[in-house]
């Protein structure tokens, strides 16, 4: 069996159905969304799944229509994401500031939910472990001599992300739905026009 469509990591990131004729039938038209949105679907579930708490990522995944060619019309249809982080997440790659001068990469659960602009200015201090030198911000909790520092964040130039290839294995589950929906509508629209003739 042929796999009905191809993972794409430039943006937006997803699985494309290509119905490949440059004129397609409104069946075919139809099914093809309908397997887009399959393959959305089956992406969330993998993504839920791959990464804990990325609800943003599994739900940015939407079907829709795409016009390729030079007809104007409707030749297939994709769940695609243009959230950034979904290609990093899926193929990998290095990440760097934008506009502050380092990372904050959260290493405390309650961190994981704060973007360290979101806490109180007064709650976080730029702290260098004088064992391994590296800046962090922490917290510092109780006073005096029973003051103890509790590290927030590790503060980096770059992050190196491992790719997890999540649209591989969302391609591979999605393969049979896919192929079924695509090949019933094929037989249909087969149908349809010898009907019609």
């Amino acid at each position: 069996m042929t796999e009905p469509f191809e993972v794409r990591i430039d943006p937006p990131v997803g699985l494309v159905i290509d119905a490949v004729a440059d004129i397609i039938n409104p069946t075919i038209r139809d099914a093809t969304l309908l397997a887009a949105n399959h393959a959305g679907g089956i992406i969330a579930t993998v993504v839920t799944r791959t990464f804990k708490g990325t609800g943003d990522l599994a739900r940015s995944f939407l079907p829709a229509h795409f016009v390729k060619g030079k007809s104007g019309n409707v030749t297939g249809a994709a769940a695609t994401s243009d959230k950034p982080q979904a290609r990093i997440l899926d193929q990998g790659g290095t990440i760097r500031p934008k506009t502050a001068k380092a990372l904050a990469i959260p290493i405390t659960p309650h961190a994981k939910n704060l973007w360290p602009r979101e806490w109180p200015q007064e709650k976080l201090s730029l702290v260098v472990n004088k064992k391994t030198g590296k800046a962090l911000l922490a917290e510092t909790v109780g006073e005096g001599k029973s003051a103890k520092l509790i590290y927030h964040y590790v503060l980096l130039k770059k992050a190196e992300i491992t790719g997890r290839h999540y649209l591989d294995e969302a391609r591979k589950k999605a393969v049979p739905i896919v192929s079924k929906i695509m090949a019933d509508a094929i037989e249909k629209a087969a149908k349809e026009a010898a009907r019609d003739a």
